[in-house]
């Protein structure tokens, strides 16, 4: 559930509440979003992200990128209390025509991932670059990667990898599920590969259209 903090403040999240909203209409002047005062439940919830995912509405509007990453990378090092090294590469001020809510929530529940499951210090690269006409966001971690046999499934509702310490890792394999939902609402491509070295990288792709 939503609720307004009282003062104002940003609150000190814990392992049960996430800042992971904000504020989606631009003031005419600005062209930053800013950040509400407002907690959600955390990367799990039902009730927000995936409450009737597949009646999942999505309302478009041109907004900049570059600011929602920005905010985005705030919030996962407010999140975890550990070193978190996140480099984000935006080739140009791009704007994309799409549901600025859902994907904040996609882009934060992949980098989320890259931090829970890296068995090192979290290094995380967010590129983003036109190629051959159409536009990509690519998140690369220094993670522990994907065995091959599961691959093929990774966005499959409820599927979870199968790993060692899963034990410890909150969620239940509903998150890749939303972010291959929202992808679709928006006919945009997703797709994971393991890294030569280590870890993954997501790349989505964004098409003509739906940028400037």
């Amino acid at each position: 559930s939503l609720g307004l903090v009282a003062d104002g403040s940003i609150p000190k999240p814990n392992k049960n509440k996430l800042i992971i909203k904000f504020k989606t209409n631009m003031d005419k002047d600005k062209t930053i979003p800013t950040l509400s005062q407002t907690t959600v439940t955390s990367s799990y919830s039902t009730d927000l992200c995936f409450e009737n995912v597949e009646q999942m509405l999505i309302d478009k509007n041109f907004f900049e990128l570059k600011p929602v990453l920005d905010l985005l990378k705030d919030n996962i090092i407010l999140k975890y209390d550990k070193e978190i090294d996140i480099k984000i590469n935006v080739a140009k001020p791009f704007k994309i025509k799409a549901d600025e809510f859902h994907v904040y929530n996609i882009l934060f529940n992949l980098v989320d991932n890259a931090v829970k499951y890296s068995d090192v210090s979290p290094k995380i690269e967010i590129d983003v670059h036109e190629n051959t006409q159409k536009l990509q966001i690519q998140i690369k971690d220094n993670g522990c990667g994907i065995p091959a046999k599961d691959l093929p499934f990774v966005f499959d509702k409820f599927y979870r990898v199968s790993r060692k310490d899963i034990s410890n890792i909150e969620g239940f394999g509903i998150g890749l599920s939303y972010v291959k939902k929202i992808c679709d609402l928006h006919h945009w491509k997703i797709a994971i590969a393991n890294n030569s070295d280590k870890g993954i990288t997501v790349t989505i792709q964004i098409n003509p259209k739906d940028y400037a």
